[in-house]
């Protein structure tokens, strides 16, 4: 049976950043920026995403067209994941993680 992680949402309202954790970041963690709004870290070890923060979110959500309920921190954490995974297995193809 897989573990489920435990997935930290937090949107900032001011600086209109949403921060996701699925792991505690770790020292030796690699941080990517793939795009002009999204940071990723990943596990060095495993290169499993452990972070992503995307700044403008507002603005990330309007050029990809995309539907964020704000006050819902899974929702948010839903509309972000397909990013991630194209982005995380775009790397792998690429051999840059």
């Amino acid at each position: 049976m897989e573990k489920k992680r435990k997935i930290i949402v937090d949107y900032d309202e001011i600086g209109d950043v949403l921060y996701i954790s699925y792991q505690k970041p770790k020292p030796d963690d690699t941080v990517v920026e793939p795009n002009e709004y999204i940071v990723l870290r990943f596990n060095n070890k495993n290169h499993e995403v452990t972070g992503v923060t995307v700044i403008a979110f507002s603005e990330f959500c309007k050029k990809y067209r995309l539907e964020a309920q704000k006050d819902n921190p899974s929702a948010l954490e839903k509309v972000i994941r397909p990013f991630i995974e194209g982005i995380s297995e775009g790397m792998r193809t690429a051999g840059a993680m």
